[in-house]
């Protein structure tokens, strides 16, 4: 960037304080995004065990039954 030349020292330090600021909101925002993902990937695990459990539950019962009629 040839124009970071004519920038004092000054305006140096601004820009790197406004750089640093950017990159701390861009964390930040990552990190809330992050936050709603994984709070919705527990929920979704969440229920695929639940339904998993009820098929293992309906197959034992199935089979259980189907043992009787024979």
């Amino acid at each position: 960037m040839p124009w970071m030349r004519q920038i004092s020292d000054s305006g140096m330090r601004r820009l790197n304080a406004e750089l640093a600021l950017q990159n701390l909101e861009a964390t930040q925002q990552f990190e809330r995004s992050s936050s709603k993902l994984t709070s919705w990937l527990v929920g979704l695990t969440v229920v695929l065990v639940v339904l998993t459990v009820a098929i293992v539950y309906y197959t034992f019962l199935l089979t259980r039954i189907a043992q009787h009629v024979k």
